[in-house]
């Protein structure tokens, strides 16, 4: 379970990240809030289906040949590697939504007079995200077993 929830952890962290920083170059582009979000979420999730066009066809990955090695049978190692594929999929694209909906308050404006202050809040946007970030880790960390 736990070597599971550190894959998951990892890819979710990794897609919040590539989310941001495309989120925060698209803005600096002038594109509109919505677009800069859809673009922030695709770019997120590229490594992730590279990883997925890869496995099986380029590498191997570790549960899927420590099980092929320890006896089970490729067909069900196979299945295993799928299952575990589509987690890390789902929680990238989760994460990277989740972070992206969150977000959506500080960079798009809710009428006319909210412009000027959006505008602000764009260029503090990124502060914002890293320090609920942050704060999301620490009470993980608190809330865990020691």
């Amino acid at each position: 379970m736990i070597p599971l929830a550190g894959m998951a952890f990892a890819n979710a962290m990794n897609s919040v990240s590539l989310a941001s920083e495309r989120l925060q170059a698209e803005i600096d582009n002038g594109n509109s809030g919505i677009k800069a979000r859809n673009t922030a979420f695709q770019a997120s999730l590229i490594p992730t289906i590279n990883s997925l066009f890869a496995v099986g066809l380029v590498s191997l990955p570790g549960m899927m040949t420590g099980q092929i090695l320890s006896g089970v049978s490729p067909l069900i190692a196979v299945r295993y590697q799928i299952m575990v594929m589509c987690m890390l999929f789902a929680v990238s694209g989760i994460a990277s939504a989740t972070f992206l909906t969150l977000i959506r308050e500080d960079i798009e404006p809710t009428d006319e007079s909210d412009a000027t202050a959006t505008q602000t809040s764009t260029n503090s946007w990124r502060s914002a995200s890293v320090d609920y970030l942050l704060h999301s880790t620490m009470a993980f960390r608190s809330n865990s077993p020691q």
